[in-house]
């Protein structure tokens, strides 16, 4: 009965062992995961920020020159914003199809990243398989 007591303990202890080496794996993916979205976000920001300052100068440029031409400064930055309007009536007419569907194709894409390249290296071998049984 001893030896029933102790297999049965010891099972426990193994299956205790395994949840917390599973959870503590699930956490880390977890983060993992999160810091590559957060890296990203970051990266996307920095990016987003200095091609607004190099927009913000080449718009001024665009309605000096635009003044120039039509003699009157007024006529130039008048001219940039109305392409602003137009770009802005744009996007906010195809924001779904454009910007949401991109931005969510680069989350899913970061948060299944690892499910993917284990799927493939999987199908990899199953391939490998069915050469050497062939």
């Amino acid at each position: 009965m001893s030896t029933e007591e102790n297999f049965f303990g010891e099972s426990k202890q193994k299956i205790k062992e395994y949840i917390q080496d599973r959870l503590l794996l699930l956490k880390l993916d977890a983060v993992e995961r999160g810091s590559k979205i957060i890296a990203t976000i970051f990266t996307i920001l920095i990016i987003a920020l200095f091609s607004f300052f190099v927009l913000l100068f080449l718009s001024v440029m665009a309605a000096y020159l635009f003044g120039e031409l039509l003699g009157q400064i007024f006529w130039g930055f008048g001219i940039v914003a109305g392409i602003y309007i137009i770009l802005l009536v744009l996007i906010i007419i195809f924001r779904k199809k454009i910007i949401q569907k991109n931005i969510a194709d680069i989350i899913i894409g970061i948060v299944f990243e690892k499910a993917n390249e284990e799927t493939k290296e999987e199908i990899k071998e199953e391939v490998k398989e069915e050469e050497n049984g062939q």
